[in-house]
């Protein structure tokens, strides 16, 4: 999924309370929304770095960032913690909505010897098993796509479903909950409810991240500020 691609989110509002009550959202959302869980916190601080409502995680990660490397033990590297790679990106695509938060660290070299199954990144060790020369080097192949897996759809959850996202982001099939019900019980007025849909993009999955650190009503925080969203509907 490009960069500046945005999908459909539609979001049940509350015009009276002004808050939003739930939101109906597809695979790729639900996808996205999950694979914030899979962002190690320094590619999230990374992100969210010129934000003022970090607290004072932003300094923890600016003194590693500062830290002169001698200080560091020989066998750490600062991107290793600051640019940690996101393992779950190669299994769930749209995970690569977000921008990159730093250049990859370099991939580690690692060596075995012809018998033994240790490995190690220091060319010419020896095996703490046979003794032999660990020189014989392993070369790793990137799983590209899940989608090529049992003829699986990619990302986490499947498509053939609505999903309801409530503004406190629990994520629940609509076969497991009626809208219809979980408006009832929101709404005193079912007349003050709208329905408007609205685009999710990256800008979006940034702000939700930011947000949901922070408060309960995240879907609220985020979409209730924009003018696009009161105001002016973008579809009904």
């Amino acid at each position: 999924m490009a960069t500046g691609t945005k999908v459909k989110l539609t979001l049940m509002m509350d015009k009276t309370a002004k808050k939003v009550i739930f939101a109906e959202a597809e695979k790729d959302v639900v996808d996205i929304l999950f694979n914030l869980l899979s962002l190690p916190i320094g590619t999230v601080i990374k992100l969210l770095k010129n934000e003022n409502t970090l607290g004072s995680i932003d300094n923890l990660y600016e003194s590693l960032e500062n830290m002169d490397a001698s200080y560091l033990q020989p066998n750490h590297n600062k991107d290793q913690l600051l640019n940690t790679n996101v393992t779950a990106s190669v299994l769930c695509d749209p995970l690569l909505l977000l921008p990159e938060a730093g250049p990859r660290p370099k991939q580690r070299t690692l060596y075995k010897c012809e018998k033994d199954r240790h490995v190690t990144d220091s060319k010419h060790a020896t095996s703490p098993n046979c003794s032999a020369i660990m020189n014989y080097q392993l070369w790793y192949v990137e799983f590209q796509n899940a989608k090529n897996v049992s003829g699986g759809e990619g990302g986490v959850v499947k498509q053939l479903i609505t999903y309801l996202v409530t503004d406190d982001l629990c994520v629940k099939p609509v076969s497991m909950i009626s809208g219809v019900d979980l408006l009832q019980h929101s709404v005193k007025d079912i007349g003050a409810s709208e329905k408007k849909v609205v685009g999710f993009g990256v800008d979006e999955a940034l702000e939700l991240l930011r947000t949901s650190l922070k408060l309960k009503a995240s879907l609220s925080s985020v979409f209730l500020l924009k003018k696009e969203v009161y105001g002016v509907s973008l579809s009904n």
